[in-house]
């Protein structure tokens, strides 16, 4: 394996961290029974590994064909996690998590959060888009980096499936924890709004 190819698997599982949003996956599933939350982390290692490869194949001429920027790709990104974050840190359970009594498919948080941006965010997207620019669909190179792409995928996958194996928290635990990951999920939306601008003001330079 190439240092371009050992560089991707490295910024891939630095940025998607299966580990530490496993906890935030955790703190989102503890209203939802076992059952549905094992299907959700199988959605959500679904997800992924269809964002990314998308990504992969087409990402870059999807945001050229919007007229979108990384730059505003990774604000809007921040906003939306944000947002997310500080209404967990009120001790508010936002849209996006699961009420079971609330049939509504739009408060299914697979695909947003915890899919987009939180798993397959700007970070992931840039660091896939950068690498698949300089190799050829179907030659060596391609099909290890999607191999990359598919092995992080499983990997989320299975952080995501063994926590449902963890025994459910109390509700005060629930509560801080819910409260203390809000305030991660509001950070990392806040990094990746500052990373936007970063990226805005290099390019505009």
């Amino acid at each position: 394996m190439s240092v371009t190819l050992i560089s991707l698997a490295a910024s891939l599982f630095a940025l998607t961290n299966p580990i530490g949003n496993m906890v935030i996956f955790v703190s989102m599933m503890q209203h939802i029974d076992k059952s549905t939350a094992r299907k959700n982390a199988l959605k959500i290692m679904m997800y992924t590994w269809i964002g990314l490869t998308i990504t992969a194949i087409v990402g870059s001429q999807l945001l050229k064909l919007f007229g979108i920027s990384i730059a505003a790709f990774s604000i809007a990104g921040g906003f939306l996690l944000a947002h997310i974050g500080f209404v967990m840190t009120s001790g508010e359970t936002h849209k996006s998590a699961h009420n079971k009594n609330e049939c509504n498919p739009s408060a299914d948080p697979t695909l947003v959060p915890l899919t987009l941006p939180l798993l397959v965010g700007p970070g992931a997207m840039v660091a896939v888009i950068s690498f698949f620019n300089t190799v050829t669909i179907g030659n060596s190179d391609f099909l290890s980096a999607w191999a990359i792409i598919t092995m992080i995928s499983a990997l989320i996958g299975i952080c995501f499936y063994s926590s449902t194996y963890l025994p459910k928290l109390s509700i005060k635990i629930t509560t801080v924890i819910n409260r203390i990951m809000g305030l991660i999920i509001g950070s990392i939306g806040l990094q990746l709004i500052l990373h936007g601008v970063q990226l805005f003001y290099h390019i505009h330079i």
